[in-house]
């Protein structure tokens, strides 16, 4: 690391998109930008005590603590333009803004919800407020042109079985399928079973074929009255 790549605060900012134009948000003191992923467990039959885990989601979000200013001009909006925007109850393209001493900038865009506007006041200081957003949909990252984030399209559903059967195809109970997709788990009756793409399935295995969305499991234990099964896939 080189002392031009270190990113100092007074070098990054947050604007809100307008129009056609980015405008900063009020008079800056300090932002954060933060991303969560909602950990779902994926254990196998043979992980023993130690849990594996996957990603199901990524949500993300953003603040900023600025002092207050009493209107909006061509630089910058004020907090309430954005108690405006909060009651409009719509979506914002915010811009996220970092650049290092060697004038490299990197962006952090997308859409946001207002999700509090806090206002406060000091007898003896400047008055401030807490803007408060959360994301919708997906955010891009760029240098110096974005470039969206790959989603996965995670999901889950539950498929009702048949008596005697030994496969599952087609729709869910929420009619959705799996045809073309990337099976990430599945479980039989609540017993999670390794996944396979060829030979034949045996124990507590479950072989997945993508083109028909078909899930198989041991031809020797064919399903009992009752039995159900859980998968999660993500595109191809």
């Amino acid at each position: 690391m080189t002392p031009n790549e270190v990113i100092h605060g007074k070098n990054c900012f947050v604007y809100i998109l307008s129009g056609d134009d980015y405008y900063l948000i009020g008079c800056g003191i300090s932002f954060t930008f933060e991303i969560e992923n909602e950990l779902i467990l994926r254990t196998g039959i043979n992980d023993g005590l130690f849990p594996k885990k996957r990603v199901r989601q990524t949500s993300f979000r953003g603040s900023v603590n600025s002092v207050m200013i009493s209107e909006s001009d061509s630089a910058k909006v004020s907090a309430f333009f954005l108690i405006q925007e909060g009651v409009r109850r719509a979506e914002s393209t915010y811009k996220f803004e970092y650049t290092d001493g060697a004038a490299v900038t990197k962006t952090i865009t997308g859409n946001f919800l207002v999700q509090a506007v806090n206002i406060s006041a000091d007898t003896q200081s400047f008055s401030k407020f807490d803007l408060s957003i959360e994301g919708t949909g997906a955010f891009s990252m760029a240098t110096d042109s974005p470039t969206p984030v790959t989603d996965e399209n995670v999901d889950s559903d539950t498929w009702v079985t048949v008596a005697g059967e030994t496969s599952i195809t087609g729709s869910s109970i929420d009619t959705k399928n799996t045809t073309g997709k990337v099976l990430l788990a599945c479980s039989r009756t609540g017993v999670v079973h390794d996944i396979i793409t060829s030979g034949t399935p045996s124990g507590m295995e479950a072989k997945f074929d993508t083109a028909t969305g078909t899930t198989s499991f041991d031809p020797g234990r064919p399903f009992e009255a009752d039995e159900f099964v859980w998968q999660m896939w993500k595109d191809a």
